[in-house]
């Protein structure tokens, strides 16, 4: 028995929306749990949340400047990930390139919100791998963190296409918090890249802002194999392939 859990980073009001999780044996997330929990408590804390390690509130109030602490943290939480899972995935979507297009067409209506949109591609993801492993992908157990925004439409549509989805709270799961590590990785290195193409008229990204991503996401590039991004052009295209009327 496979099971994934994804977790969710922003919502459709921010500038990117993001999903990551990991899919793994129900017996390896047995002892990711196990595993998880010492580490955290390695470290005086009892969960992670990546807004507040980031920010240095909360539990990790006394980090601040604490750069070494910090990253040997990551790297052991990242080793932990890796140990137990068997792969990972993200994707996220650009909410104003989202807009533009569900502006002319019926996008929201055909494809979904931009949660259900990254769910569906997570799970495809998740799909592709499974296939290749030999795995029937509509075996595999989808959780999702209880709460999103929009979560119902992706539970709806992903269990007529015969995957179960299910709701959890974070605090059924550790799992959860890796999936909010990866995806608040994910998403901070698309939101530096979009504020820095709000720079420039041309609006593109460079050779060196991609080269800054790619470094931005070394952390997490062990355990995250596959991220994709919903680019405005593939919305074009989702459109057009599936003649999605104008508006």
């Amino acid at each position: 028995m496979f099971t994934a859990y994804f977790d969710a980073s922003g919502n459709k009001r921010s500038p990117v929306l993001t999903m990551a999780g990991f899919v793994s044996r129900v017996s390896k997330w047995d002892r990711f749990e196990r595993e998880w929990l010492a580490l955290l408590k390695s470290y005086g804390v009892s969960s992670l949340h990546m807004t507040e390690f980031v920010s240095a509130k909360g539990q990790f109030e006394g980090w601040k400047g604490d750069s070494a602490r910090r990253k040997r943290f990551i790297d052991d939480a990242v080793a932990c990930v890796k140990r137990n899972t068997n792969k990972g995935v993200a994707t996220s979507v650009y909410i104003s390139e989202y807009n533009e297009i569900n502006a002319k067409f019926r996008l929201a209506e055909k494809a979904g919100t931009p949660y259900t949109m990254c769910g569906m591609m997570a799970i495809a993801m998740v799909r592709d791998w499974a296939l290749k492993k030999g795995v029937d992908p509509k075996q595999v157990l989808y959780m999702v963190e209880d709460g999103d925004e929009d979560q119902g439409e992706l539970i709806e549509r992903s269990n007529q296409d015969g995957y179960k989805v299910i709701r959890l709270t974070k605090a059924d799961s550790q799992a959860f918090q890796a999936g909010d590590m990866a995806a608040w990785k994910a998403m901070a290195a698309l939101r530096e890249a979009e504020r820095k193409t709000k720079l420039r008229e041309n609006q593109k990204l460079t050779v060196d802002d991609l080269e800054s991503i790619i470094r931005s996401l070394d952390p997490i590039a062990p355990i995250v194999l596959k991220n994709g991004v919903i680019s405005i052009d593939r919305l074009r295209l989702m459109c057009a392939d599936h003649r999605i009327a104008p508006r």
